[in-house]
Order: structure tokens, then sequence, then C-alpha cells
């Protein structure tokens, strides 16, 4: 569903988001030895009235970006 370079758009703050980066979130503890894979999305946000983000970097597993996109609060973009 998601690639790098999508965009997601907040329409209540205007924000703009860029899926920058996927990874598997358990490996990326060192000592975790499952095979199970959990995916999550890097996001570099920008723009926006009023900004929201203490950064403009956040991570969302992927599913849970996927019920925001399905809910209406985020808008996914293919690039």
């Amino acid at each position: 569903m998601f690639e790098i370079g999508d965009l997601v758009i907040d329409p209540t703050t205007r924000e703009v988001g860029v899926l920058v980066h996927r990874y598997d979130l358990l490996h990326e503890d060192l000592t975790y030895t499952g095979s199970a894979k959990h995916w999550a999305w890097e996001i570099r946000w920008c723009g926006g009235m009023p900004q929201t983000y203490y950064t403009n970097v956040e991570d969302y597993t992927e599913s849970g970006l996927k019920q925001l996109v399905e809910s209406g609060l985020f808008v996914h973009y293919k690039r």
C-alpha cells in the first residue's frame, strides 16, 4: 500500500509528510531473535498551521498509518 516517496496529509493541520524509510520495528532491537515482521515508517513532516510536531520526523507503524488513512484522518497520495 505504501512506498518510499508517498505523501500523507493531515487535513486538520495541513501538514504534509513524506514516507522516507520503511523498517522492521522489532529487528531494530538487537536483542530480538524472532522471525515476525512488524513494519514501521519514518515520515518527515513540513508545513501546516499550526505545526503540531516537536520535530519534523515521526514514526508510525504501518498498520496504524493504514488505519489513519482508512479513517480519513490522513489522506494518502501515491508518488
